[in-house]
Parts: structure tokens; sequence; C-alpha cells
């Protein structure tokens, strides 16, 4: 984005899923992407881009999930696999570890590739995880696509936005625009084969 443009410095700040919301109330950044106003947002203070990408994420389980047609029908009965602070539909949407704990048998990690190690070495029955993040780890470790069953059903399906801070220095429409000329550009096409992903233009 920075290459795409002159007028504005985008500098990355990392925050975990469950401190973002507290940073971005303390004005350390003014902007998220790949986002959903939906995970956590408070419209009264905030506007969004358009839809620019779409994602979702998937269980994944071990080889010995092929064995029963419906294992992904139902996952609460099962040891889960998740990442902590992330809003799931099988859970609602609740994001507290405690509550987490109490309704299921649930691990919740750091990272994506923790989940994918937990299903290999069946610590966990099933894992969730984006599908992108699922296609990018298989594309680089075909030693391991025969040891993983995917689900053909979602846990959820979403539209990301970018999220900006309302009397930001930019604004959505300003950001929008600079996010198009980075999708629509050739010369970024390899992003999108990198990541195994479609813009939604």
């Amino acid at each position: 984005m920075n290459d795409a443009q002159s007028e504005y410095k985008f500098e990355i700040i990392e925050a975990s899923p469950r401190r973002r919301h507290d940073m971005f109330q303390k004005g350390l950044y003014d902007v998220s992407l790949f986002d959903h106003l939906d995970w956590g947002w408070n419209p009264e203070t905030v506007e969004t881009t358009k839809v620019y990408l779409k994602g979702g994420e998937r269980y994944i389980s071990s080889n010995k999930a092929q064995e029963k047609p419906d294992f992904f029908q139902n996952i609460s009965s099962k040891k889960i696999g998740a990442i902590l602070g992330y809003h799931y539909r099988f859970a609602e949407f609740e994001t507290d570890p405690q509550k987490l704990n109490k309704r299921f048998d649930i691990n919740l990690v750091a990272n994506q590739e923790q989940i994918i190690k937990q299903v290999l070495s069946n610590r966990i029955e099933v894992g969730v995880i984006s599908e992108t993040f699922l296609k990018k780890y298989l594309r680089e470790n075909k030693e391991n696509a025969d040891r993983i069953t995917i689900s053909e059903n979602y846990d959820q399906e979403y539209n990301f936005v970018g999220i900006v801070r309302k009397n930001a220095p930019i604004s959505a429409l300003t950001l929008e625009r600079i996010i198009g000329s980075v999708t629509s550009n050739p010369e970024y096409k390899w992003i999108a084969v990198k990541y195994g992903i479609k813009w939604h233009h």
C-alpha cells in the first residue's frame, strides 16, 4: 500500500486478537485490515470500507474423520483447537476463554500452525482454521496433505473490510481506493497467487 501511493505511510502494529480493541481505544492504531464490523467494533466510533476479500474458516481433523461422513456436523462434543481471541460461529462468537472452557473441551493457542500440528499429533480432534492459511500451509507442506481431512462445511464465511477510526488521518473511502489500487494492479497479482486468495471487486 505504501508502494501504491505516497500521500500516506502505513506501518504494521502488532496486536493480539484479545488486545487489539484495547489498543485501538488507546489510540495506538487507526486502521484494521482483514476485519469485520461484527467482530467487536462499535459502529459509532468507526467506519468501514466496502468488502475487498471474502474468506472463511473450515474444520480440519486427522484422517480418522473420513470414517464418519457426519464427523464435522457437530463439533461441540469433540476436543477442539482454536485461536485465543477469535470469534467462532460454533461458540456463538464468544471470545472469553473461561466461558469457552466451561462450554467446550477446547485448546486455545496463539497461531494457526499450532492447530495443524495438534491435529497431526492427535492432541485435538478438530481444529478451526482459516481457509486461506490452510491452502498456503498445504502448498508449503505437501507431505501432510494426505494426513488432513477438511470439512465441506464452514464454521463461518466472512467478508473482509477495512475498519477505520472516525476522524482518523485517513478516511474509509480513501483507504478503500488505496486497497483497490493494489488489488486491481497486475503488478501485485503475486499477493493473491502466494496466499491463494481472490480479491472481491
